[in-house]
């Protein structure tokens, strides 16, 4: 399992396939094209920008700060992202796609110019 610190920024290379990695407050995950993160847990004020691929990420789990961010950028795909605690926040920008993700009350999933590139997302 890999834990992102405040302060630091990991990477999910192209052709790299990660699992279980933990951001905490302050922590920046990238997923590069061609890279694959599964299981990523996002904890409140650390952030992910997805340009590859993230399967069943969860946002928001805990933690302290402000918000945890989700940016899915052109190129990215987020799947089966699940954006729980009050505090989560899913940005589909453009280019981007969330497919078949879960918002949670008082929790926020935006779109950003192309909010037809959505497949499916539910909130509870």
């Amino acid at each position: 399992m890999t834990v992102v610190s405040s302060g630091q920024i990991s990477h999910v290379s192209a052709g790299q396939v990660d699992s279980g990695i933990v951001v905490q407050s302050g922590g920046v995950l990238i997923v590069d094209a061609g890279g694959t993160a599964s299981g990523t847990i996002i904890n409140l004020g650390g952030s992910e920008t997805v340009l590859g691929t993230d399967i069943g990420a969860v946002v928001g789990s805990g933690g302290t700060g402000s918000l945890a961010v989700q940016n899915v950028s052109g190129g990215g795909v987020a799947s089966n992202t699940a954006v729980i605690g009050g505090q989560g926040f899913q940005a589909v920008l453009s280019g981007g796609r969330a497919v078949s993700g879960l918002v949670g009350g008082n929790n926020w999933h935006g779109f950003s110019e192309t909010p037809s590139r959505r497949v499916a997302s539910s909130a509870a």
